[in-house]
């Protein structure tokens, strides 16, 4: 039964003592830029480059769109490869060398917010099998002192008791931040291929977004 109290980490466990230490913000920083005063020269071959950028960004939103055009085209031929071996990569024909379409087995970032949403689009079984957390430790600024004094901390002792672990939590808390990012595993990566056009359209809209095909000349 999916309830709150059996989806949540249990006590004392890794993924419990990781969420419990301080989750790493993104920074912002604002900044002025400010405008050079130039001679004609230098103006002229900006002015030069904008055109050209211009030109640059109008080629890629129309490659962008037939992009998106030929890979809905031939996703229904990858499916049918993939119902008997996972394929990542196909080849179109062209009159002159031929396009090689590869889709990437990386996602974009998902939240630990997002867990307990997905766990009721999969339910709590596949939702392990498919899911994992994946978590970046990194230390704060200290000072050498401060650090000498966590090696020592890190010591052995005689034994890990109740105290003594809540204490290690304490301490990792003192010392590091923590950053939690759901990761798809292998086999969703394999499965999600062949999932119903209504059951990925259900996951993008939580947050399971696949970066978008490579398209290569070969």
């Amino acid at each position: 039964m999916n309830t709150a109290e059996n989806l949540k980490p249990q006590p004392r466990s890794l993924k419990s003592v990781l969420r419990a230490t301080p989750q790493k913000e993104a920074t912002t920083t604002k900044s002025k830029t400010p405008m050079l005063t130039v001679d004609e020269a230098t103006r002229e071959l900006a002015e030069t480059i904008r055109k050209a950028k211009e030109q640059q960004d109008e080629a890629t939103a129309v490659i962008e769109r037939l992009s998106a055009d030929l890979i809905n085209r031939i996703k229904p031929l990858r499916q049918e490869l993939c119902q008997r071996e996972y394929i990542s990569s196909v080849k179109v024909p062209c009159e002159v060398l031929n396009l090689a379409i590869t889709w990437s087995s990386s996602y974009k970032k998902i939240p630990p917010s997002l867990e307990q949403e997905l766990i009721k689009i999969l339910g709590e079984t596949a939702y392990h099998e498919y899911f994992g957390s994946k978590f970046v430790i990194s230390a704060t600024d200290k000072t050498d002192e401060q650090l000498m004094e966590l090696f020592a901390w890190l010591a052995p002792d005689d034994g890990a008791t109740e105290e003594g672990l809540s204490i290690g939590q304490d301490r990792f808390s003192q010392f590091f931040t923590v950053e939690e990012i759901i990761k798809p595993t292998e086999r969703f990566v394999r499965d999600h291929v062949l999932m119903a056009e209504s059951k990925k359209q259900e996951l993008e809209l939580t947050g399971v977004t696949q970066f978008k095909p490579s398209i290569r000349i070969r």
